[in-house]
């Protein structure tokens, strides 16, 4: 495991928050900057003074089984025409939330897209981002 696909500390508290018990390799500790990593996935999140570090894909994984929310792929990935060598791969996620009223994916909810870059880990924890502040809004 890498670091890259990590959640980031402010989002692993706030799934802490919405309810996020899923077994993880990874923790930090609420006091410490320190990721500690685990040999046996464990739910961190029932020691008081440590919070669960998902992958993304796991927190991904979670919000479309608890939320119905969706992250996905929102344009192919395609070449940046700006880079002459062509090498330059740039993505962008989208994100949804499905209607359980409305099975298709026109009828799913659009709660916003992440800007187009080179990096798919950072793409991913800013669509996450967008998740979490969309369900956190509609606790209230």
């Amino acid at each position: 495991m890498t670091k890259d696909n990590l959640i980031t500390k402010k989002q692993a508290l706030a799934l802490k928050e919405l309810g996020f018990r899923e077994p993880t390799p990874g923790y930090f500790w609420t006091d410490e900057n320190t990721i500690i990593v685990c040999s046996i996935p464990e739910n961190s999140n029932r020691i008081k003074d440590c919070v669960s570090v998902p992958t993304t894909d796991e927190v991904i994984d979670w919000l479309r089984r608890k939320y119905n929310i969706v992250i996905y792929n929102k344009v192919e990935p395609f070449v940046d025409p700006t880079d002459d060598s062509h090498k330059t791969i740039l993505f962008k996620f989208g994100v949804k939330r499905c209607d359980i009223n409305h099975l298709g994916w026109n009828g799913r909810i659009d709660l916003g897209t992440t800007r187009l870059s080179t990096n798919v880990y950072s793409l991913k924890r800013e669509a996450i981002t967008i998740a979490i502040e969309y369900i956190k809004s509609s606790i209230k």
